[in-house]
């Protein structure tokens, strides 16, 4: 989180923004940059939305709910 801020403010120019709507414009602008765009090097040079997409564990389907018993959970 340090990072994207440190980058947000490094990279949008918002001194020029005059209303608060125009800020927030383009603050929104520059997180959908940042998240399908910018490259990371800390995300093995993969975008944001590309990184969670590929590290995302595959959902196994439960085929029975578990039943619970006096000594844990067994299925």
């Amino acid at each position: 989180m340090e990072s994207f801020f440190g980058h947000l403010k490094d990279d949008l120019e918002y001194k020029t923004c005059m209303t608060l709507l125009e800020l927030r414009t383009k603050v929104d602008d520059y997180i959908a940059y940042y998240n399908s765009e910018r490259y990371q090097w800390a995300l093995k040079k993969m975008t944001p939305d590309e990184f969670e997409a590929a590290e995302k564990p595959v959902l196994l389907k439960v085929t029975r709910a578990p039943q619970i018993m006096n000594s844990g959970v067994t299925y």
